[in-house]
């Protein structure tokens, strides 16, 4: 079995956990901070090679929707930060905006990152606004977080709740997923309710994701997916990013994080069993979840890795899990 299998992470919300550091956000990047799931160090560490970097715009205090002012002038923030840290990294990290940056990144063993928006709120809801965001570098979206914007309705967080919570996506949101198409940006149904999720796969050409999310029949968080919501998304051409969140991969629901990483190789049989080996990928939630101590950070992603060999997953499979079936859709997208 070849060691160090390469992975690329479908979400993480590193981004976020830098910019509390200011203007040292960058230089704690580079050169690794304990208090941070993704670094430089710890990328080489667990043979992470690249993923999805997302932007998400959190509510002030007291406020419940965002306003599209306020969240474009943080998304632009955020896009200085990833862009200081690509200029900071000395070639280590690459800002990818095609497959042939990721490939090139790979050729030259760099983090190989992509641009995602974990809700639109940044986007105008004429969208008048969202070529300037492709041209910044905008390559995946997530329509919403867990709230409602004016494109669509996230789903809460209660487990033993259901994501059919409301009504599907807008006019805005059903425009959104076509302009994403015609541009070449990949959807993400991860944080939808369930009538949106529908409504993207109904509308989408191109194939959709789940980035981050489990299986709702062994966890029945609401942020979880039924078996038919994963055959649908499997069928678009889609696949589903197993999360390492605690609290989606218990059966319990807990957010204990002495829980097994034996968990997240149970939802990931449960996904080939539905769906097949192409369709199931990770989509960590690094920086922006509880995960199993285990783990700790990015530096263990090769205990997962050695996890799945011991249960019986041949080498091609692994690295059809671990990087290949991402690299395929994003391919097809961008």
């Amino acid at each position: 079995m070849e060691t160090n299998i390469k992975i690329f992470d479908g979400h993480n919300d590193t981004l976020t956990t830098a910019s509390l550091a200011g203007k040292d956000g960058p230089d704690i990047f580079v050169a690794g901070c304990p208090d941070i799931h993704i670094d430089l160090p710890k990328s080489v560490a667990g043979s992470l090679v690249g993923g999805c970097f997302a932007v998400f715009v959190d509510a002030p205090e007291g406020i419940d929707r965002l306003s599209h002012a306020y969240s474009a002038e943080m998304a632009d923030k955020y896009i200085d930060l990833f862009s200081a840290i690509e200029a900071r990294s000395n070639g280590k990290l690459k800002f990818c905006r095609s497959y042939s940056d990721i490939d090139q990144a790979f050729s030259d063993s760099t983090l190989a990152a992509l641009l995602h928006f974990e809700g639109a709120e940044p986007i105008a809801e004429d969208l008048s606004d969202l070529q300037y965001w492709y041209d910044r570098g905008l390559r995946s979206l997530g329509i919403c977080w867990s709230r409602q914007n004016v494109f669509g309705r996230g789903v809460g967080f209660g487990f033993g709740n259901s994501s059919d919570n409301g009504p599907g996506l807008s006019a805005a949101g059903k425009e959104l997923v076509r302009q994403c198409n015609h541009l070449g940006i990949m959807l993400d149904v991860s944080h939808l309710n369930a009538k949106g999720l529908a409504d993207t796969l109904n509308i989408s050409t191109d194939p959709v994701v789940i980035s981050h999310g489990c299986c709702w029949e062994l966890c029945s968080s609401p942020r979880n997916y039924t078996d038919d919501q994963i055959k649908a998304v499997a069928d678009s051409g889609g696949l589903i990013g197993v999360n390492f969140y605690v609290g989606f991969l218990r059966s319990d629901g807990k957010d204990d994080p002495n829980t097994s990483l034996s968990e997240i190789v149970r939802h990931i049989d449960r996904i080939v069993n539905l769906v097949g080996i192409d369709h199931v990928a990770l989509g960590s939630d690094f920086d922006g979840a509880r995960i199993p101590v285990e783990l700790q950070n990015a530096a263990g992603l090769q205990k997962i890795i050695k996890l799945l060999s011991q249960s019986g997953y041949s080498q091609s499979e692994i690295k059809k899990i671990a990087s290949k079936n991402w690299l395929k859709v994003i391919q097809n997208i961008i």
